[in-house]
C-alpha cells in the first residue's frame, strides 16, 4: 500500500481537485492522509463530503507549517511507501505506477518525477531541467525538485522528518540529508501538474522567509559550495535574484547579497553580487520562476 500525505491550509477551492487526482490513481491500494494544518476556512467540509473510505483527514488545532503536517502524516501512515501531494497540484493518472515501477525495477529508495509548471493557468516549463534519467549522486544539486514528485520507502521519511524550522526550502533540505543515504532515482517523465499564481507570490516569494531559511541551512551546511558546488552557486543565484527585486527595502537587499557571498564565496558569484549592486544583475526571470519555493 501507498501512504499519500496532503498537506492543507485554507484550501477549500483546490483541495478537491488534488485529491481527486490522487483517487484516480490507477495503483489504487491507497491510503489519503489529508492533514489540515488549522484551516479557517471549508476545507473540512469539502474533504468530509468525499465518499471514499481510504481518505484519512486530520486537523491540527492551530497552523503548525506545512513540515509539521507532512510529519504528522507520516507518523500517521500505514502504508509500505509514502508519497507526498500538495493541495493545490494535480497528479497524472499514472503518475504512483510509473514512480513505482522505477522505484522497483531500479532497487531505488526514493524516486521523483518531473512536473509541468502552469503559472497564471498557463504552461510554462517541464522542471527541473537539470536531471535526466537515472540515479542522482550524493551531491547532487537537488534545487527544483518538488516535494509532490516524491514516493518512496516508508522508512525513509519515518527516520528522516521534515525540518519544521524551515520556512522555505524544506524538501531541499530534506533531500540534502537523503541524498548522502538513500538511493534518489529521477523518472524523466512529466507526471504532474504544478500550479503556481499571483495569489500565493506572497508567500512562496516572500524574501524574508528565504533569508530567515538560508541562514538556517547554511548553519546546518557552514560548507555548502564545497559539499554541494552545484548547488552552493544555485543557492547564492536565487537569493541574488530576490535582491534584484525593486519592492524590497535596501536592508534586505544588502542581506541577501551578503548570504549570496556567504553560501558561496566562489569569484563567479563575487561577481555578480557586485553586477547585483550596480544594478546590472539580470533577474532571469524563467530560472527564477523555476525556483520559486514550494507551497501547500
Amino acid at each position: 500500500m501507498i501512504s499519500v500525505v496532503i498537506p492543507t491550509y485554507n484550501r477549500e477551492k483546490e483541495i478537491l481537485r488534488s485529491v481527486e487526482s490522487v483517487r484516480k490513481q490507477t495503483v489504487k491500494d491507497l491510503e489519503i492522509i489529508v492533514v489540515d494544518d488549522g484551516s479557517t476556512d471549508l476545507t473540512e467540509e469539502v474533504i468530509k463530503r468525499i465518499d471514499d473510505s481510504r481518505i484519512q483527514y486530520i486537523k491540527h488545532k492551530t497552523n503548525l507549517g506545512g513540515c509539521a503536517a507532512r510529519n504528522t502524516g507520516v507518523s500517521n501512515a500505514h502504508g509500505k511507501y509514502i508519497a507526498f501531494q500538495d493541495s493545490d497540484d494535480v497528479w497524472y493518472e499514472n503518475k504512483l505506477e510509473v514512480e513505482m515501477n522505477s522505484l522497483l525495477t531500479n532497487n531505488a529508495d526514493i524516486v521523483f518525477c518531473k512536473m509541468n509548471k502552469i503559472v497564471n493557468g498557463e504552461p510554462v516549463a517541464v522542471v527541473p531541467r537539470n536531471y535526466s534519467e537515472g540515479f542522482l549522486k550524493p551531491d547532487s544539486n537537488v534545487f527544483g525538485i518538488g516535494t509532490p514528485t516524491l514516493l518512496g520507502k516508508a522508512e525513509v521519511f519515518k527516520d528522516n522528518a521534515f525540518d519544521e524550522t524551515l520556512p522555505r526550502f524544506q524538501e531541499l533540505e530534506l533531500l540534502m540529508r537523503l541524498s548522502t543515504k538513500y538511493n534518489i532515482y529521477c523518472c524523466d517523465k512529466p507526471l504532474m501538474d504544478n500550479y503556481y499564481d499571483d495569489s500565493i507570490k506572497a508567500t512562496s516569494g516572500n524574501p524574508h522567509k528565504m533569508l530567515d531559511a538560508t541562514r538556517i541551512i547554511h548553519k546546518k551546511y557552514p560548507y555548502m559550495n564545497q559539499q554541494y558546488p552545484e548547488m552552493g552557486e544555485r543557492f547564492a543565484r536565487t537569493l541574488l535574484i530576490q535582491a534584484s527585486r525593486k519592492d524590497i527595502d535596501r536592508v534586505l537587499r544588502k542581506e541577501l547579497r551578503q548570504m549570496a557571498v556567504r553560501i558561496d564565496p566562489s569569484i563567479k558569484t563575487k561577481i555578480k553580487y557586485l553586477s547585483a549592486i550596480i544594478g546590472v544583475f539580470p533577474l532571469l526571470n524563467q530560472e527564477a520562476g523555476e525556483i520559486r519555493g514550494r507551497h501547500r
